[in-house]
This record gives C-alpha cells, structure tokens and sequence, in this order.
C-alpha cells in the first residue's frame, strides 16, 4: 500500500465536479496563505469539509479516538456556532455530531499549542450542556459527551499519545463519578508509541507516512475536495472576507491609537495608504474622540 501523509501533494484537475451534497458550511475557519490546491487535512477548512461531507469517515475517526463503535450519526455539522446567552463568548465546534443515544461529540484539529488548552476544553463542555439541557429536563437526561483534540504537539508534555480526561475522586481513583463528560487529547507527535490503527493516524497526521485503510480513505476524500469547484470558491471567498477584516482591524486600530494620543493622525494616514482629511473623517464618523490640532474635521 501506497505511504501517505497529510503533507501529500494533491494533483487536481482543471476542473472539478462541483458537490451535490446540501452542507452547513461555517464562515469562521481562519485562513492562511494556502492556496486552495495545497490544503491538507490538517487544515482546518479542509478537516471540516472532508469530516462533515463523509459522514462515514467522520464516525469512523470517532471510533478509533474512543476506541468504541459508533452506531449511527445522526446530527453532523461543521464549525457549529453555539452562543448560550447574548452577552456571553460564543464558540465555533470544528466537527459537531450526535449518535444514537444522543451522546454529543466535538472534534478539533489543533496545529498550535495552546496553554490554555485544558480551559478551553471545559468552556466547550459547559456550552454544549447549556445548549442541550432544556427547561424542565432532569439532570439525568443530560447527555454524555466528549471534546477531541488532535493535537500535532504534545499538549502537557509527558510524550503520551492520548490523553483521556474525566473527572476522578482524589481521595480514592477507584470511585467512578459517571458525569458522562470525557476530554480526549491526541498527540501526534507521539505516534510511535500508540496502538496500532491510531498510530497509522496520529502518524499521518503529524506528516509522517502510513498506510492504513483510514488513512488511505482520508486521503480519497481530500483529493476528491481538492477537485470539488464549489468549495474552492467557498475557501477563496473566505480569504477575501478575512483580508477585508484585517484591513478594518488596521483601521480601527489607528482611529484608537490617535484618539489615545499614542500615534499621529498624518502618520497614521500615511501607514494606511489614505488621504489625512480621508482619515480624519472616518474617525469622526466611526465616533472617536478627535486630535486636538483636529477638531472640527468632516
């Protein structure tokens, strides 16, 4: 069998069969300098697409993570956006499932390490029983569920390749609490020392070779996205959102630093490539607190 990584040069064709697949597709994937034809599972437009459009192999990641069989998937979204309450920090689940008990499943690639990773993982579980648990409903119907971390880097250090969390009683380990709740962190940078099925994965995903049938299906379902037009189309559009979004992220940042006296309105104009009288008036307009030398800028 042909050795893969998530690192595979894709050839796509000229052009691709567009989906016929109806998907819920997020609008918050960050985007880099990709171009289309160079993602790979690992990145996060890519992971979503392919998990969320082959719902087969979505519950088949799940099954070698938890090391259980999954019966059915019945809900299945990709970037899922979940705001309990108005004022409150929403969260974007990467890939979001149930099965069929209604256990409730969160999988995210994460190619960074993030220190506050533990913190965020359980921000994730208090969402997702937020969303679920319903006026009226005893406690004992909340659902079981878990959070996935594929991790390309050790998240804690002990050069483990899983990490599966749940709340324990200190005084005695062997008290099983039952709350249903599990956080999962896979290390890919420990593959070696991994079972064998996930060891082909973690090893895949961390860009070193595998051959294993999941692997090999993974890397079909990315090829097949990489020819797919509607979603190269989708991931340029998105890049054009996020450049435009930089762009008023700068400009709001120089309206601040002005109104703070931390930088000058000319220099500022200048740094931003407009017309001081341009800049000057947009600032009034965006509410700021005008230079002094300024006032009565339109």
């Amino acid at each position: 069998m042909e050795k893969i990584t998530a690192d595979s040069k894709i050839n796509s064709k000229a052009d691709g069969a567009g989906s016929d697949l109806n998907i819920s597709v997020g609008t918050a994937f960050p985007q880099g300098e990709k171009r289309y034809e160079e993602l790979t599972f690992t990145d996060d437009f890519m992971f979503c697409k392919v998990m969320a459009e082959h719902p087969e192999l979505c519950k088949a990641v799940a099954e070698l993570i938890i090391g259980r069989k999954i019966r059915e998937v019945k809900f299945l979204r990709q970037q899922a956006a979940i705001r309990v309450h108005s004022d409150g920090r929403g969260i974007r689940f990467d890939v979001y499932f149930e099965d069929e008990a209604e256990t409730m499943y969160d999988i995210e690639m994460q190619t960074t390490y993030m220190k506050a990773m533990p913190k965020r993982a359980r921000y994730y579980h208090s969402l997702a029983d937020s969303y679920k648990f319903k006026t009226g409903q005893g406690y004992k119907e909340l659902p079981d569920q878990y959070v996935i971390f594929i991790c390309l880097n050790d998240p804690f250090g002990a050069d483990l390749p899983v990490y599966t969390v749940r709340n324990t009683c200190l005084e005695d380990s062997s008290v099983e609490i039952r709350d249903g709740v599990t956080s999962i962190f896979l290390n890919a940078s420990a593959a070696a020392k991994a079972r064998p099925k996930l060891r082909e994965f973690l090893a895949y995903v961390g860009g070193q070779s595998a051959d294993s049938d999941l692997v090999t299906e993974i890397q079909t379902a990315v090829r097949k996205a990489i020819d797919d037009d509607e979603g190269r189309i989708t991931y340029m559009t998105l890049q054009e959102r996020d450049e435009a979004n930089k762009e008023i992220g700068g400009l709001y940042f120089a309206y601040k630093s002005v109104s703070d006296r931390t930088m000058k309105a000319r220099d500022a104009a200048d740094q931003l490539g407009i017309a001081l009288d341009e800049f000057l008036a947009g600032m009034r307009a965006a509410g700021y607190q005008m230079p002094a030398q300024f006032p009565d800028a339109r």
